[in-house]
């Protein structure tokens, strides 16, 4: 009878250290490098990232403008639509108010191209790509 003895004490402490790796990559690492992809790339102050630690997972949200741009843009909106409404009921006198000015321009709304472009979207799988090869090394 031939009797074998291996000791895999060193073969489960490095599998058990690849699994924390994961485990802390799918909890923390990911939201940090969308994180830092916003701050660098896109140059956001603070970069809004959600995270759900339990999950394992991280998103992260893309906005075009500030939130005060935001609201300033919907407010003019609201106005010129107001000033068009009234300009469309009839009437016998002209209407002169201080908004008729505002009628006569044209109202720029803002681009309906998408808010993070292909390159950017490529820009951040390859910087991801290489950030989890540099935290995952075994």
């Amino acid at each position: 009878m031939l009797e074998l003895d291996v000791d895999t004490s060193e073969i489960q402490k490095s599998i058990g250290g690849m699994l924390q790796k994961l485990d802390w990559m799918k909890r923390v690492g990911v939201g940090r490098i969308l994180s830092e992809w916003q701050t660098s790339d896109l140059h956001r102050g603070k970069p809004f990232t959600m995270r759900s630690r339990a999950r394992g997972m991280a998103a992260t949200t893309i906005r075009p403008h500030s939130l005060f741009e935001t609201q300033r843009s919907l407010a003019a909106r609201r106005r010129h639509a107001r000033l068009l409404k009234l300009l469309a009921k009839p009437r016998k006198r002209a209407y002169r108010g201080k908004l008729l000015t505002s009628a006569t321009q044209n109202y720029r709304q803002w681009s309906e191209r998408p808010i993070l472009r292909a390159e950017m979207f490529a820009l951040l799988q390859q910087e991801f790509a290489e950030k989890a090869a540099k935290e995952l090394h075994w």
